[in-house]
């Protein structure tokens, strides 16, 4: 009796989740024409998380689908050009410098995200389950862009924080970044 409640329990989270991802695919050019996604580039984009402060993603299953070979590089190009367009976005009073700013990183090192502004931490454990809940499509993403079966190293999966000024001041070590990724 335990089993089958546990069986069933397991049945509609997973239910829940692959109905999330598909209702996500769906509406993400709806969100982008309101302005709940807000590009800097092809994949990389902003949404509001709470008052002040703004999630980083670097693209949904929309935009990897709705792109032509994507591949490491043309993905890190898209994430440097989106820092820039953020931080040019700052610059220019679009984004306020008090703005705090939040992401989910596993392929970046730590020095390379520390030296463009950001603190890195390792997810709290709920930011772990919420991690596991995209998972699955995590490795497909992957996988298109390594041209191969690929699955994400749960163990490098790190928080960044920073705040939109952190950014600006960081900006000159961003554009030697940019220049390396998009080269």
């Amino acid at each position: 009796m335990i089993l089958a409640a546990i069986g069933i329990s397991f049945a509609w989270a997973c239910g829940a989740m692959v109905v999330f991802r598909i209702g996500r695919w769906i509406t993400t050019p709806l969100l982008r024409r309101l302005g709940l996604y807000r590009y800097y580039s092809p994949m990389f984009f902003t949404q509001p998380f709470g008052r002040g402060r703004l999630e980083l993603h670097l693209g949904t299953t929309w935009d990897f689908f709705s792109q032509r070979h994507v591949s490491q590089h043309v993905l890190m190009a898209h994430l440097g050009l989106g820092i820039k367009g953020l931080v040019t976005a700052i610059k220019n009073g679009e984004v306020d410098q008090k703005t705090k700013l939040r992401g989910t990183m596993y392929f970046l090192s730590n020095t390379t995200l520390e030296s463009l502004g950001f603190s890195v931490r390792r997810p709290l454990p709920l930011e772990y389950i919420a991690f596991a809940a995209n998972y699955i499509e995590l490795c497909i993403l992957s996988s298109i862009v390594k041209h191969r079966i690929s699955f994400v190293d749960i163990r490098r999966v790190r928080m960044i924080n920073a705040t939109a000024a952190d950014l600006v001041a960081n900006e000159g070590e961003m554009i030697r970044l940019v220049n390396r990724l998009i080269s």
